[in-house]
């Protein structure tokens, strides 16, 4: 069994052991004495910039602009958009009355009160709750998207 007298290594019995310059050395150490391959590890590419030199210079290329922001140390900083508490007020204040018009209509289906104008009022309470409604996810999406 041999030894590599470069690294200290032993060269298995199965293994092929190489001479560099008179020397026994395994196969990564003469590689590496040989220049074949470096101590450092590959540069990692963007697959992206990979891709686009790839094609061929007349093709469409990918534009790609590079996010720098990640590469900094700094914290990564979250906006948040105040959406206007008034169309949220809106909208549940709209849902509120769509409720209280399915619980009006409710009561009045009762066989004891059978009333039709509080089954009227109900259904008056449920179409304004959900038109009110639609106005306000509207005024919400329209101010602030």
């Amino acid at each position: 069994m041999n030894v590599c007298e470069n690294c200290g290594r032993q060269i298995g019995n199965l293994e092929t052991p190489n001479v560099w310059r008179g020397s026994v050395v395994c196969l990564e150490c003469c590689q590496r004495l040989q220049g074949t391959i470096s101590l450092a590890p590959p540069a990692i590419q963007d697959p992206l910039e990979a891709l686009a030199q790839a094609l061929p210079r007349g093709s469409m290329r990918p534009t790609y602009v590079q996010n720098v922001y990640h590469q900094s140390r700094q914290p990564h900083v979250q906006t948040i958009e105040k959406t206007g508490k008034v169309w949220k007020a809106h909208m549940a204040l709209s849902a509120l009355l769509a409720l209280v018009g399915v619980g009006i209509v409710i009561v009045g289906n009762v066989p004891d009160v059978d009333n039709p104008f509080i089954k009227l009022f109900g259904g008056l309470a449920i179409a304004i709750g959900l038109v009110w409604y639609i106005f306000a996810r509207v005024g919400a999406w329209w101010h602030h998207g």
